[in-house]
């Protein structure tokens, strides 16, 4: 397997956007209005310009730096042997119930998904969740389905609909902050879409997972030239089956007491997703109250715990920044309570870093489409696509929205840009379908992000995986044409509905 095919698919597909930049003229909405404009096409200098652009921007480079975090958090706990321990010891306890290890695992990834939309938070646990489910004996896309695969389902429905990335700050709802439609409105139609599609991808997953078993060598006293050139075929193939956990070393066993670990580990994954949930959007403001009353506490004019504690953030607040601090406090006390060296845990948190590095990589490079098109100015050939597509019927219809929604996704592979770059001529043009739309949106960009490499989720968990793009979809086109089945249906169901 060539440890680059994925960021020459992802090259593949820049260049595709910039050959189409040479054919397809630019625009833009305005009150629903369509203006069109010149050609505008990337040249060479572009080709090189973007990518690196890409990687160094801030918003890019901060998810970039936290997954190297989160590596180097694993290099920790894989060279002390904690990850061994814990490991070896969830496998024990599941025995021979692994499929249903599997499925919830599969289940537990989509409602997490679904009502958190913190992936990039869970992935705090997915290194410890894969080496279980190898470990377990089954293969890599085994592993990416019940992990990476069941989050982007999860996404597929996104049930609370609550800010993230760039909005996240202001707790808003990106249904209502786009499309005027409050939560209550969707809520019932996302719950439907979530069981179905959940059902539907575990079904798939239960039937598809098989579980490896090693072939041992057998070997004898005498050997000719032939046997010992079969000798070396097998111990070729054994190498072959051989299986490798990514930030996973099973030798790695030190003698220590795991306990202080287990409770810091579970401790900084809730916390984390707790206060990166944006609460305010759901309406829930006593985590902004309890915020302002603790840092506003004085002595005199001293503002004791705003001094103290400086820059933190509220709960429902968390970016990116906050969980990197909460995995440094994590390693702090790991380093205080079994007195690891800061030599031994430097060099053990680098090498986790140095192997995850690929990932993070990939990750920040998922977004060169979008930032390329967000670059460029406000008019895009994206717009004149939608406008052509929106010229096909005089009329509101399903497939419409849908084709729209599944074109911009890969190119505004962040969903809220995706709403910014469709609202103006939804909003203008189909006013009174806004609920309709916008779960067509976010179904239709769910599933876009199953099947585009310009979606960081699934290129994080292919490169992790070490899981080429042809391998991906040989193995998934099944459940993709079913999930995308299930999704037009139920969307043609609720249009009637709402």
């Amino acid at each position: 397997m060539k440890k680059h095919s994925l960021f020459k698919v992802l090259g593949i597909t820049f260049l595709i956007f910039v050959i189409l930049s040479w054919v397809i003229p630019t625009g833009s909405f305005s009150s629903g209005e369509f203006t069109k404009d010149a050609v505008t096409p990337l040249g060479l200098f572009d080709i090189l310009l973007y990518p690196a652009a890409t990687v160094s921007y801030q918003a890019f480079a901060i998810t970039g730096i936290t997954i190297l975090f989160i590596g180097g958090l694993y290099g920790v706990l894989n060279k002390f042997g904690f990850l061994s321990k814990m490991v070896e010891g969830t496998v024990k306890k599941i025995g021979d119930k692994k499929k249903l290890f599997l499925g919830l695992i599969t289940l537990g990834m989509i409602l997490l998904s679904s009502f958190t939309n913190q992936t990039l938070t869970l992935f705090i646990a997915i290194p410890f969740l894969i080496a279980v489910i190898l470990s377990l004996g089954f293969n890599r896309i085994t592993a990416f389905f019940a992990t990476f695969g069941a989050m982007l389902v999860g996404g597929i429905s996104s049930v609370t609909n609550h800010g993230v990335e760039a909005y996240q700050t202001q707790g808003v709802n990106f249904m209502e902050y786009f499309f005027d439609v409050k939560l209550g409105k969707t809520f019932l139609y996302s719950f439907i879409l979530l069981v179905v599609t959940a059902v539907a991808y575990m079904i798939f997953v239960q039937l598809t997972s098989k579980i490896e078993k090693k072939t041992e060598k057998k070997t004898t006293k005498k050997t000719t030239k032939t046997s010992k050139t079969k000798t070396a075929k097998n111990t070729k193939e054994e190498k072959k089956e051989e299986i490798i956990i990514p930030l996973y070393d099973n030798k790695a066993k030190e003698k220590k007491k795991i306990a202080c670990a287990v409770v810091c580990m579970i401790l900084l994954l809730v916390i984390c997703v707790f206060a990166s949930f944006s609460w305010s959007s759901l309406g829930i403001k006593v985590f902004d109250d309890i915020h302002n009353n603790i840092l506003n506490f004085k002595i005199g004019n001293f503002a004791i715990f705003a001094n103290i504690l400086g820059s933190i953030s509220a709960i429902g607040y968390w970016s990116q920044y906050e969980v990197m601090v909460a995995i440094f406090a994590f390693l702090l006390i790991i380093k205080l309570v079994y007195k690891i060296s800061w030599k031994e845990g430097y060099e053990a948190f680098v090498s986790g870093v140095k192997e995850i590095l690929p990932v993070a990589l990939i990750v920040v490079l998922s977004n060169i489409l979008l930032y390329t098109a967000s670059s460029l100015s406000t008019s895009t050939i994206f717009a004149t696509i939608a406008n052509f597509i929106i010229g096909l019927s005089k009329h509101f219809h399903v497939f419409i929205v849908s084709a729209i929604s599944l074109i911009g996704s890969p190119v505004y592979s962040t969903f809220p840009y995706l709403l910014n770059a469709i609202y103006d001529p939804m909003k203008a043009l189909y006013s009174s379908k806004l609920p309709i739309i916008a779960i067509i949106t976010q179904s239709i960009y769910g599933f876009a992000m199953m099947i585009f490499p310009t979606s960081a989720v699934l290129m994080m968990g292919l490169q992790y995986l070490e899981i080429s793009y042809k391998e991906w979809f040989k193995k998934a086109w099944r459940i993709l044409l079913i999930l995308f089945i299930i999704i037009m249906i139920l969307l043609l169901v609720f249009n009637k509905m709402i």
